[in-house]
């Protein structure tokens, strides 16, 4: 009973982890939640001498694996068209920026923040695509190598934990909000 049970809740947070992540326009991954909650009870009821003797298993491995791969160049940034060209250009604006100019902004607060802040955004924009990329690979050697049932609970646990990170684009916006026109965005 206690076999059945987990079987039927852990299939259920799958299924529900797929269709959430539909929503969050993710559909790589939720191919993969979906595809692993199909492998999950098999591989309960089946044993896990399963994996390594079954074509079914063996193949719902395989395409949890290549959804997974689908799912790490599909969310990167680093394939978005444009996406490397628009940080290389505000790299390049971010090392010929000026101080923010009396004219452009009157609040002596809003210039002294600009002023901090156009050092983050050099550092910010420099390392952001070696980021993106590292991320990329990150997520490339967890799709290929992890199982499903470990690969499925890292994806939970990240969407779980998940922390907005700071873009070489944010710093830029933040910037062009506390000086008006230095960056031309």
């Amino acid at each position: 009973m206690f076999k059945l049970g987990t079987t039927i809740a852990i299939t259920l947070i799958l299924l529900i982890f797929s269709i959430y992540e539909i929503f969050l326009d993710a559909p790589f991954l939720a191919l993969t939640f979906f595809f692993t909650a199909i492998l999950t009870p098999w591989t309960i009821f089946a044993g896990l001498e399963s994996i390594f003797k079954s074509e079914f298993t063996k193949m719902m491995v395989i395409l949890i694996t290549f959804s997974s791969i689908a799912h790490a160049f599909d969310s990167n940034n680093l394939t978005k068209p444009g996406y490397i060209k628009d940080n290389v250009e505000l790299f390049s604006k971010s090392l010929r920026i000026k101080n923010c100019p009396y004219d452009a902004q009157h609040d002596d607060k809003k210039r002294l923040a600009f002023n901090k802040l156009k050092k983050v955004l050099v550092t910010t924009c420099g390392m952001q695509n070696y980021a993106d990329l590292t991320l990329l690979t990150s997520d490339l050697v967890k799709a290929r190598y992890l199982d499903p049932a470990t690969g499925a609970l890292d994806s939970i646990y990240n969407e779980l934990t998940k922390k907005d990170i700071v873009t070489c684009k944010d710093v830029a916006r933040q910037l062009e909000v506390l000086c008006p026109g230095q960056l031309n965005l």
